[in-house]
């Protein structure tokens, strides 16, 4: 006999539900129009890594958006807690989604009507020889238009997955003009001798690249500026991060071999920092 199943639950305003019974209106703008914003927050077992740096986030991109989050901090941290109990991963991808609401005419939004649900999806770690070996980009020619807030608007990223399978790519790099800038999910960052170098305009400041860069200037200096993609050539190191990928190694960008094509020492050095501050 087949085995039932999961159920899997989620928060949908006001309400643990699982997820196969979640539904928001068909006239929501986030479904109409795309207009809403989220974030992305790590599970392991029933703790919520980096949750207060995580709501800040999601708040600044709620003020930006012009958004109300209908809950206080304290009771999302509750109903993630609960989902995370009650789901029972190892590792849990959160994901916090607010929306609009009801579409009024063709683009203005009733504020008082704004759908908010949390997911809480099982996940898994990128493959081991991701870390090891190290991974490839592919660079496109894109700018998000509102870089600062985490909008739900990822159309570029999502129109360019064809290319990025075809290519073998980890993830895109988008850059615009000659600058670079940031990756479909996740930061981009070089190294030059004893220098981490990363972009400060233009980019949505990821929660890990900021604890990496606390932790690179242990040792390192940090260049946080405009970064030419001219410097590919003389980058003795390359990595991405992010929530859900950490510190990963990058060894190639397009046709172009970063460094020795290996992954570099102060590479290594960070990923192992980054993994013991995120198991505290």
């Amino acid at each position: 006999m087949a085995k039932t199943p999961k159920k899997e639950y989620c928060y949908l305003n006001g309400k643990i539900i699982p997820v196969n019974d979640a539904k928001i209106p068909v006239i929501d703008i986030g479904v109409l129009r795309g207009y809403g914003i989220f974030d992305s927050v790590a599970g392991i077992d029933d703790r919520i890594v980096f949750f207060d740096e995580h709501y800040k986030r999601f708040e600044t991109s709620a003020k930006i958006m012009r958004l109300k989050i209908p809950l206080k901090k304290g009771e999302i941290k509750k109903i993630i807690e609960g989902l995370l109990k009650r789901n029972g991963y190892r590792l849990s991808k959160i994901r916090l989604v607010l929306t609009g609401g009801k579409t009024i005419g063709s683009l203005d939004f009733d504020r008082r009507s704004e759908n908010f649900f949390i997911l809480a999806e099982k996940t898994e770690l990128p493959p081991k020889d991701s870390y090891t070996r190290g991974v490839k980009l592919i660079t496109a020619e894109y700018e998000r238009e509102i870089p600062r807030a985490k909008s739900n608007d990822y159309v570029a990223a999502v129109y360019l997955q064809p290319s990025q399978k075809k290519a073998g790519a980890t993830e895109i790099l988008y850059t615009f003009r000659g600058n670079v800038l940031e990756a479909t999910t996740s930061n981009f960052f070089i190294i030059k001798g004893n220098k981490l170098i990363t972009a400060k305009d233009g980019i949505l400041f990821g929660i890990t690249r900021d604890k990496v860069i606390g932790l690179a200037k242990r040792s390192m200096d940090v260049e946080e500026r405009i970064v030419k993609t001219s410097e590919f050539k003389a980058a003795d190191e390359a990595f991405i991060t992010s929530t859900y990928k950490k510190v990963m190694p990058v060894v190639k960008i397009d046709n172009l071999i970063i460094g020795n094509g290996k992954v570099g020492p102060k590479t290594r050095l960070l990923m192992q920092r980054y993994n013991e501050l995120e198991q505290k």
